[in-house]
């Protein structure tokens, strides 16, 4: 073997580890894409109709649908899980608003908000005997499509 036949044969394989390295590279980045290009990222909100009327809702303003693993209502005496029952029954019952809620929903394991889907878990009429805010925390865990787990955390 002639000495410009070593150096076109460490060429070659230098050039091949470098299109290994790169395809492997290139692998790694399209799977990092595939799993943000699909990933739930939920949000609350409080709104207000005609100051009559607050409700608590809920968005998936992500890519991706949101697979619910926990729902849970927090108040500093309290926690209400999915797993009990309709959380949202007890905080209206623990709160004397039994008579003035006007909806409630709740997610058990299991279920998913879909993309750009927009719900209320909870509406109550408000007036100047009611509580203003419910002084409570509401989490749900949810998880992605590929399983990576998330937590959102909102004070009401």
């Amino acid at each position: 073997m002639t000495k410009s036949e070593k150096i076109l044969s460490i060429l070659a394989i230098f050039i091949a580890v470098l299109a290994l390295v790169t395809s492997i590279w290139q692998g790694i980045e399209d799977r990092r894409h595939n799993r943000f290009s699909v990933r739930p990222l939920l949000n609350f909100e409080i709104l207000n109709k005609n100051d009559s009327i607050r409700s608590i809702s809920l968005t998936n303003n992500g890519l991706g649908p949101a697979i619910i693993e926990n729902f849970s209502i927090h108040n500093k005496d309290h926690v209400w899980t999915s797993a009990d029952g309709n959380p949202w029954y007890k905080v209206a019952k623990a709160y004397d608003l039994l008579d003035k809620y006007t909806w409630m929903w709740y997610y058990g394991k299991g279920n998913f908000i879909k993309v750009e889907e927009f719900d209320t878990p909870f509406s109550y009429k408000v007036d100047t005997s009611s509580i203003e805010y419910l002084d409570i925390r509401v989490k749900i865990k949810y998880s992605s499509i590929y399983g990576e787990k998330f937590e959102l955390d909102g004070g009401f």
